[in-house]
């Protein structure tokens, strides 16, 4: 299990005189099979929580733990996909090389074109990012971590720049490919449908008046449909987005 124990860190905004980005005592965590998704407005530290969990940036108090052993730099259970597709895809190699470099040496002459093709990506092996669509370099990022056969993946909004129908291709893509797996994945996102969708458990995060992290936890919806299209007809899934949306914004 990937978890934090009493994780604290702070960055202050000297110019404004306040903090920009607080966190105290919080525990969270991420077991192997689910999806929790890390929900809140923008400015209330969700990249942030991904580098800490990631690794990337060490707590100013508390830690995290991956399996039990600390995380206190990046570690390779652990797998980290960051919200700008436009430098995390290396231009010049093509979508094929791009994709090789999460396999290792080990890895078949066949888990990249089947993994290509998984993520609708199959006619697009010798293409260079830059002749890709924003959409697709995002699948070549998330098809190159789940190569790398990671334990946990924690993806920094994944769907932020894209529009609308490539962000509910990346999300139904999302589900499928971890829905059989044994993947623990954190979605940090700002937006209340891709939560409710995809997530088992949600952390709701908004900023206390002092500007400190305030973390409230409920069930997601937890994967029961295929689809968004789906997912929206449910009466569920619509109760779930009214308490979502209440406890962000209606004062509770």
């Amino acid at each position: 299990m990937l978890i934090t124990e009493n994780l604290g860190f702070s960055i202050r905004d000297e110019r404004a005189g306040k903090l920009a980005v607080g966190f105290r005592d919080v525990n969270l965590s991420i077991a192997p099979g689910e999806i929790v998704a890390f929900l809140g407005s923008s400015g209330c530290g969700k990249s942030t929580i991904i580098k800490l969990l990631g690794g990337l940036v060490p707590p100013h108090s508390g830690r995290v733990l991956c399996d039990g052993a600390p995380v206190v730099q990046p570690r390779s259970p652990v797998f980290v996909v960051f919200q700008d597709y436009m430098t995390a895809v290396f231009p010049w190699m093509t979508v094929h090389e791009n994709l090789s470099l999460g396999c290792g040496a080990t890895a078949s002459n066949e888990s990249v074109p089947r993994a290509a093709e998984r993520m609708q990506l199959g006619g697009q092996l010798a293409k260079y990012p830059l002749r890709l669509s924003g959409g697709e370099r995002q699948r070549v990022q998330l098809a190159r971590a789940l190569l790398s056969q990671p334990k946990y993946l924690l993806l920094d909004e994944p769907t932020s720049s894209l529009d609308v129908d490539l962000r509910k291709t990346l999300l139904e893509l999302l589900v499928r490919e971890t829905t059989s797996a044994t993947i623990g994945v954190l979605i940090v996102t700002h937006n209340i449908d891709e939560a409710v969708f995809v997530a088992d458990r949600i952390y709701l995060a908004r900023k206390a008046g002092d500007g400190w992290l305030s973390l409230k936890e409920i069930p997601g919806f937890g994967r029961q449909a295929p689809n968004l299209g789906e997912a929206h007809k449910s009466r569920e899934f619509g109760a779930l987005y009214e308490v979502v949306y209440s406890s962000l914004f209606g004062g509770n």
